[in-house]
This record gives C-alpha cells, structure tokens and sequence, in this order.
C-alpha cells in the first residue's frame, strides 16, 4: 500500500487475499478508525474487557490503548477481532450517525473502495471513492509512507501551510507547501509496548521514520526544496510521468521537522486541490491567497 493510487493498492491486496487463501474478492474497502468514529457518533458505549469504546475515543483505543491493554501480540489481536464485528453491527444497524459519518470520511479520504468488476469500478473511478491520484491532473499530492514499523506515529503532528500566490485571472503563479512534521510523545519511550515502539526491529526504539512524497499538481513543477530552511535533495522521480520527489525523515520524541516545496506554475493553471495521507491525527492544513502582481 505504499502507492498513492488505492485502485492499484486494491488490486495488489485481491491478489494477496487469492494467493493466500484460494479466493477472489468482489472488492476491497479501506476504513480507518478515525473514520468508523465519525460514523458511529450517537451511539451508545460498547464495552470490550472493560475498554468503553465511544465514537470520541474509537480512535485512540484501536491505534495506542490496545497496545497497552495487552502485552503479547496475540492478545492483541484477539481484542480486535472481538471488537471489530460489534463495531461493524453498530454500523449496519444504523445506531450512529453513519451518512455523515460517511460523508465526511469520503470528503478526507478516509473511506475508499476497489471493485474487481469493470463496471463498477468505471462507476468508481468518477468518485472520491476509488482514491486515484495520478490521474487527477488538477491536485498536488503531499504523501507519507510510515517506515517506522511500529504503532510510533500515533505521537505525530502533522500541519501544512499552503500560500497560494494567484493572478487576478484567478490563475496560480507559484505556491509554497511546507509540512511540519512533530513528535509529540513526552513520556519515557521505555514505558512504551513494544508494538508501539517497533522494538528497535528497523529504527531505535520510539524513533518516527518516513518517507515523504510531494507530486506537483500537472502545469506546474518544484523550483526548491529545503529541510528547516537549509536546501534538502530528495530523490527526484517521476511516477507513471508525474513529477515526484522522495525523502526520508526521522524523528526521536520532541523533535519536529520542516519541509517547504516552492512550486511555479505555468501558464493558465488553476489553483490545485491538495491531497494528503490522512494519519492517525488529524492534520492542520492552513491554506492562503495571495497577489502574484500578474
């Protein structure tokens, strides 16, 4: 799933389903838990091994607080097969408040789905339900793949700044991205699980490690990228003829990073949405206009 194209990511989850257990699936739905929290508000508590799950708190006990209630991995995942068919009931059954919730998981792109029927996912492609970046010509895309292999990146703020420089046709003359990425934990990491932490498997222990990806929208192409101010040079690709730059950060507790993108833009080019990796926090996106004097 290290692709921004979730119709590709679905395709490669099918195939993994039909090697492994001899069936082909109709389809693949990707929900986090952010999102089930959205459409299960209104609800009443379910209560697991003495764990209240709420849609306020739904979140923090599936991504951090399980990790605590059990100590070995096969407890843990004993709770949440528990817990997710009661979840998933709640749903159904329309005890919440599940079409807003809907809604809003769609709009943040925390609820897509593949169809391996042709038809249906055609149906797809024209919705925000099929999670298509590349061919969406009209979006920069700002992408995070968790390289941490552990449950660390629960403690990361994410938060964007996005000053959109515009002509008075409306047009974009130039922007600036800048991420920052913090890591927020303040606590002895040793006090942590070991599935929160990763161990030490592929990074230290409580350390945040990731790989950034920035794909400027189509007509337009990155002039510069720096790292805390300081010029930075990621690994500049393309993707399937998309302009793309790769980079790895890594954070220990209490550190934060930035990264800035100054974007120019072609001629006509309209402003471009910008499409993020929703993580388990919900990230700061602070988006300006201002006069490029064109």
């Amino acid at each position: 799933n290290l692709t921004p194209e979730f119709p590709r990511t679905g395709q490669i989850v099918a195939n993994y389903w039909t090697i492994n257990f001899g069936l082909r699936p109709d389809a693949v739905v990707s929900i986090d838990p952010i999102a089930l929290g959205w459409m299960l508000e209104g609800a009443p508590p379910l209560e697991v091994d003495g764990l209240e799950i709420t849609a306020a708190n739904l979140s923090e006990v599936m991504l951090n607080q399980a990790y605590f209630a059990y100590e070995e991995p096969e407890e843990q995942d004993a709770f949440f097969v528990r817990t997710a068919p009661q979840l998933f009931g709640r749903l159904v059954s329309g005890e919440g408040s599940t079409l807003s919730g809907v809604e809003r998981a769609i709009d943040s792109r925390r609820l897509l789905v593949w169809s391996a029927s042709n038809a249906e996912q055609a149906l797809l492609a024209r919705t925000t339900l099929a999670g298509a970046f590349l061919e969406t010509d009209d979006a920069a895309g700002l992408f995070v793949n968790d390289a941490s292999g552990s449950k660390i990146g629960y403690y990361v703020d994410t938060s964007v700044v996005v000053p959109d420089r515009v002509c008075a046709d409306g047009t974009l003359a130039s922007q600036t991205v800048e991420v920052t990425f913090s890591h927020v934990f303040d606590g002895n990491v040793e006090d942590l699980p070991g599935h929160v932490t990763g161990g030490g498997a592929f990074v230290e222990e409580g350390v945040f490690a990731a790989n950034v990806l920035f794909y400027p929208a189509i007509g337009t192409s990155v002039t510069e990228i720096l790292r805390d101010g300081e010029a930075w040079e990621p690994m500049v690709d393309t993707h399937d003829g998309r302009e793309m730059s790769q980079g790895r950060v890594t954070l220990s507790p209490g550190e934060s990073v930035t990264l800035t993108y100054e974007v120019e833009a072609g001629a006509g080019v309209a402003v471009p949405e910008l499409l993020q990796t929703p993580g388990p926090r919900l990230p700061q996106l602070e988006r300006t206009v201002e006069d490029a004097g064109c």
